[in-house]
């Protein structure tokens, strides 16, 4: 309690100490708004206080007043980031990759900044110049090869690394195998990894590989012996997951939700560790490995609501239009009414196959069960008549002021309405809260072009053009990583 109560005292005295360098820099600001060293000064304090957005801002004013250096770019790209102005990050960190930076360190920090946030092409190339600067190092060369896995250049995957690198990393020899059965070579993966697991066998990653390319391959017997060891290791949440899964067992999951299943009063030991994963992969996008690993839980658990919830979940993700996530998704509300997850994941199937009455029903329900804005942000989206739609996105902003989701879909509705004055706070603020919201500035560009501010206007849209395409530069991840580990 006194080590407690000593730390919380300390992190008081710190962030007033934080405070008062703040006001020492804002009242040099207040005497020459053009001293740039104050802005970056002052966008550094920012950081420390965790104000993401003011940081942004006064480190941009320091680059705009002559203040542009590596140090404020860094800082700049990383703020940027953490309050989800992603165009301006990846703007920044495009002035930094440059052949003419030769520290590997900095390449990799803003390569990783980058990968983690789905610029993959982008990371690519910072990974890419990070080897040529140290060509030895086995770190940009695997990250190299991870990239390149991720743009599903499989065989470029391969060739990046080295035989020494796949022999002294487990984590090595499961992305080259991996590669490998991408490309439909599942002898040559699963011999390589059973060869990781004798070299390394308290290493994780080469058994949940190994037991997702044996799933994919329809071996089940074999996936299962080998899921079972990885279940008795100890650090399983370190496990590095990469290999993706190709083939759909929807059909198979659907089919078999019909049968009563294996009645369990509790899952067993088993189930709980297919069902866990399977939860893991699917939350890591990892979508049809996910609805494999759900097959083996419903072998083990029988249809029970959460095994069809997980299922629906999966399958829905991986094809919208498909008819198996209705199947499986009604199997659960079978089982289990109160599942508002699955009533509002039937309204989207519904919706995207253009059955708006079905749509409107589920979405109805699920916000009945669980009040939620994105429920009602659904809701009224599928709501044909402008004030009916209108009271849901309010029902929305009043669970949740700050959904951003709700305020653009409010501004949209009242500029359909001719109701400008109304629709421009509500535009605002949807890009107040996510500046990076393109469809925001583009709604909202329209609206002053129709007022007659046509410099304002020119400038959102063109703000609207900048976002929209620096944001179709990212990609969608598709492997993932077993709960924390990274």
């Amino acid at each position: 309690m006194l080590v407690a109560l000593a730390q919380a005292a300390c992190a008081d005295d710190s962030r007033a100490a934080t405070q008062t360098e703040l006001a020492r820099w804002q009242g040099i600001l207040s005497k020459d708004p053009t001293d740039a060293h104050a802005h970056y000064q002052i966008g550094l304090v920012y950081r420390q206080l965790g104000d993401n957005r003011q940081a942004a801002q006064n480190l941009q004013a320091a680059i705009a007043a002559g203040f542009d250096n590596l140090a404020v770019k860094l800082n700049l790209i990383e703020a940027a980031f953490a309050c989800r102005e992603a165009t301006l990050a990846l703007a920044t960190a495009k002035q930094v990759i440059s052949p003419g930076l030769k520290s590997a360190d900095i390449l990799l920090r803003v390569g990783r900044l980058l990968f983690d946030h789905l610029f993959y092409a982008e990371a690519l190339r910072a990974f890419q110049l990070a080897e040529q600067a140290t060509p030895d190092s086995f770190e940009p060369r695997f990250r190299v090869a991870l990239t390149h896995y991720l743009l599903k250049d499989y065989a470029a995957t391969i060739s990046e690394l080295k035989p020494e690198d796949v022999v002294a990393s487990a984590e090595a020899a499961s992305l080259a195998a991996s590669a490998e059965g991408k490309q439909g070579h599942f002898e040559q993966a699963a011999g390589a990894l059973r060869a990781s697991i004798e070299r390394a066998p308290k290493s994780p990653h080469a058994y949940i590989n190994l037991g997702l390319i044996y799933l994919d391959d329809g071996n089940n017997g074999e996936a299962e012996k080998v899921l079972e060891q990885f279940r008795t290791l100890q650090f399983q949440t370190d496990a590095k997951v990469f290999y993706t899964a190709s083939r759909n067992v929807c059909r198979e999951i659907a089919d078999a939700s019909g049968q009563q299943g294996i009645p369990l009063q509790s899952p067993s030991e088993k189930a709980e560790f297919y069902y866990q994963l399977a939860a893991q992969l699917q939350n890591r996008y990892n979508f049809l490995s996910a609805a494999q690993l759900i097959r083996l839980a419903q072998a083990e658990e029988g249809n029970s609501a959460r095994v069809l919830l997980l299922a629906g979940t999966s399958c829905l993700n991986h094809d919208p239009l498909a008819g198996e996530p209705v199947t499986l998704l009604l199997a659960a509300l079978k089982r289990d009414a109160s599942l508002h997850t699955a009533y509002y994941l039937l309204g989207r199937a519904y919706a995207r196959q253009g059955k708006l009455e079905e749509a409107l029903a589920n979405y109805r329900k699920a916000a009945e069960l669980h009040p939620d804005a994105s429920y009602y942000v659904s809701l009224g989206k599928a709501l044909s008549k402008r004030q009916d739609s209108i009271a849901q996105f309010e029902r929305a902003l009043a669970i949740d002021p700050s959904y951003a989701p709700a305020h653009l879909e409010l501004g949209r509705r009242y500029v359909q309405g001719e109701q400008f004055g109304k629709a421009r706070p509500e535009l605002e603020k949807a890009i107040e809260i996510e500046p990076d919201y393109y469809e925001a500035y583009y709604l909202l560009g329209r609206l002053l072009h129709r007022a007659g501010d046509e410099e304002q206007a020119r400038r959102l849209l063109t703000q609207f053009e900048d976002k929209k395409k620096a944001l179709m530069e990212q990609s969608v991840i598709s492997a993932g990583y077993v709960g924390e580990g990274r």
